[in-house]
This record gives C-alpha cells, structure tokens and sequence, in this order.
C-alpha cells in the first residue's frame, strides 16, 4: 500500500502541483481510505519527503555506479551522465526535483542540500581526475559540471516515450555529445534499437521556477 500512495503521489504532484493536492485525492488515487493512508505517513509533506530523497537516492547510486564499474574517469562520467539521463525519462518521481520541490524546508532541506552538493562533488573529483590523466580537455569542473548535468535533467521537459529511440539510445547519444565538450570522442559504439521504443518530441522549454541555488535540483 506505500508504494501505491507514493505512486498516486508522483501522478498527483506532477499533474496538479504539491500545493493544490490533499490527502483526501491521495487517498482516493491510491485505492484506500484516509485512515489508511495515515496510518502509512503522518502528513503529505512526509510522503514529498519521502519522494524527493528516494529521487537523490538514485542519483547517488548512479554515481556509486560509475566509480564500481570502472576506474577509468571517462567510462566513469558516460555512465554517471548515462544515469541520470534515464533517471529523468523514465523515473516520473525523478521529474519532481526539476518541477516542482520547493516545499523542501528545514532539516529536510539542509538533507537534501548536502545529498545533492555530495553529487555534484563526486562528480567534480571524476572531471578532474580526467583533466589530470589527460583524459579530458582542461575545463573549468564546476562549470562544466553543472552545465553537463543542467542538460542531463532538461530532458524530462522535452523527451515523451513511444517513438522510435528506445531510452537507452537516447541517453547514449546526448551522453556522447556532453563528453565530446569533454574533448572525447566515440564514447560509446552505436547499438541497435530496443525493443519497446520510446518517442522522442522536442517541446516548448519550461519557462519559471526559482533560481536560487539552494533551489536546483542536481546540476540545476
């Protein structure tokens, strides 16, 4: 029954905004009555919580990842940029941290602060080391970083499944054009096409949002 609620949570959120859902809409979403659903999560800022630190949860594996796999920075950044990509086309609850997470606050704030800046530090340590071996182009980590893993989650605003690019390829293909920036150059060997395609539109860039720093979502 929790993962019905957190899911009824991400459809609800992503549909109406955390502002404008109660409990009572959760509720019915999730096939079960208010009682219930409270008996799961004290509050609906509870279940956001819970949300958006599973979503940086995911990132961090993804990272976690790349430094199991491989020791090589470049192999390491294709598959950290590779992650969050899919992350952001194929994890709705993901899409949260780049629309919509501004009733984070207090200590949960502060949580998610850390857990993101560890992200994009980790991240960081990989371009340098690249730079270092010689590997990648003497570039600005920081800058780089960020503007790397700013295009990474803009693609939820624009990719929609059912097309002719399965997932992966797209996250392989947008992953060798951030690292040829890098000064790197077939990453990664073109694959065949999946099964299940997904579609891929271009669509109109989200306009808004706050702009403050403490305000992004990793590499926002």
């Amino acid at each position: 029954m929790a993962a019905d609620i957190l899911g009824a949570a991400v459809r609800l959120f992503g549909e109406q905004g955390y502002d404008h859902v109660s409990m009572r809409q959760l509720a019915a979403v999730a096939g079960c009555s208010p009682a219930n659903l409270y008996h799961h999560y004290r509050s609906k800022y509870q279940i956001f919580v819970t949300l958006i630190e599973q979503a940086m949860q995911l990132h961090l594996a993804g990272l976690e990842e790349a430094r199991r796999t491989s020791s090589d920075p470049v192999e390491q950044l294709h598959t950290v940029f590779i992650h969050h990509l899919r992350l952001h086309m194929e994890r709705p609850e993901v899409r949260l941290l780049s629309r919509d997470f501004h009733p984070l606050r207090g200590e949960e704030l502060d949580r998610f602060l850390a857990e993101r800046d560890r992200y994009e530090e980790g991240v960081r340590e990989i371009v340098a080391r690249g730079i270092a071996a010689g590997r990648l182009n003497p570039v600005d980590p920081k800058l780089a970083v960020i503007a790397s893993l700013t295009a990474c989650t803009g693609v939820d605003s624009w990719y929609r499944p059912g097309g002719e690019l399965p997932p992966a390829e797209v996250a392989r293909r947008i992953a060798d054009f951030l690292l040829a920036g890098f000064g790197v150059t077939a990453a990664s060997p073109p694959r065949p096409p999946e099964p299940n395609p997904c579609r891929v539109d271009i669509l109109p860039a989200l306009k808004g949002g706050d702009s403050r720093a403490a305000r992004r979502p990793p590499g926002g």
